[in-house]
């Protein structure tokens, strides 16, 4: 079974603010580890470096505000193409509300996938 979480229950956090009580389901979309940022100190429920930006796509951007629509909406196709954005899990009090960790670059971005 697919589970789909509502927009308005996925919260967007910087991966170095600490865990909070009420984070919910916490999830890393970025294919590199943070750095400075144990495993740990993370605590993480899953970390979604297949939806991440693809390496080319980020080389291309280069955090070139010029091609910021572009790598909106390349990024909004891969996504798109990519099934991984299907989280299948049995249902949990937890999945009710979601914070994602992306960098900072990808915060502005609507979520294409909603």
């Amino acid at each position: 079974m697919t589970i789909l979480t509502p927009a308005e229950n996925v919260k967007l956090k910087r991966i170095y603010e600490p865990p909070a009580a009420n984070d919910g389901m916490r999830i890393l979309v970025d294919r590199i580890w943070p750095r400075g940022v144990s495993k740990k100190d993370a605590a993480l429920d899953l970390w979604m470096k297949e939806i991440a930006p693809s390496t080319e796509l980020r080389k291309w951007f280069a955090h070139d505000p010029a091609r910021w629509n572009e790598f909106r909406q390349r990024y909004a196709r891969e996504v798109k193409q990519n099934h991984a954005l299907s989280i299948n899990c049995a249902p949990s009090r937890k999945m009710r509300k979601s914070h994602w960790f992306m960098p900072p670059m990808m915060q502005r971005i609507t979520t294409p996938w909603h």
